[in-house]
C-alpha cells in the first residue's frame, strides 16, 4: 500500500488522512510489538 499512495500525483485529502491512519498503526503496532513489559490494557504471556 505504501507503494501505491506516495506513487498518487493527485491531491486528494482523503487519500492523505488514509495515509497517515496507516502510517501512525504501523508505528504503533512495531512500537508494541517491541515492548518486552506489560503496561496498560496490553498483556504479554511470557511474563
Amino acid at each position: 500500500w505504501e507503494k501505491e499512495i506516495n506513487t498518487t500525483e493527485d491531491f486528494n485529502p482523503e487519500l492523505i488522512e488514509l495515509k497517515n491512519m496507516l502510517v501512525s498503526s504501523k508505528l504503533i503496532s512495531g512500537a508494541a510489538l517491541k515492548r518486552k513489559k506489560s503496561i496498560g490494557s496490553h498483556y504479554i504471556t511470557s511474563e
